[in-house]
């Protein structure tokens, strides 16, 4: 049987994707060999390997939400967003906005 596999023609993609997975690595032991078995392809990935990566980071979810004048005392906005992999919270930020907000399109 002959094997269609084509190497990417830009392997840019691959490579930032495999570089976001090492850095998910530190919370996720358990992608952890996947990941270093992937990272050692990075000079010639092929079309098979890049589905493999993405197969490993399928389960990455993402949030975000706006409080208009939520704070009681200053009347400022809240935004906030987290960043989940599986069940695992691997990165949020919350943060009160500098001005306070007279309508809601200045709010977004």
């Amino acid at each position: 049987m002959i094997n269609h596999d084509t190497v990417l023609l830009d392997p840019g993609g691959f490579q930032r994707l495999i570089g976001r997975l090492l850095y998910l690595t530190i919370t996720r032991p358990d992608i952890a060999i996947a990941v270093h078995n992937l990272s050692q392809l990075m000079h010639a990935p092929k079309l098979s390997h890049m589905e493999a990566a993405l197969r490993v980071s399928t389960s990455i979810q993402g949030f975000c939400d706006a409080d208009w004048e939520s704070c009681i005392n200053t009347r400022k906005s809240i935004t906030g967003y987290l960043v989940m992999f599986v069940d695992t919270l691997i990165s949020w930020k919350s943060k009160k906005q500098a001005t306070v907000s007279k309508s809601s399109a200045e709010a977004e």
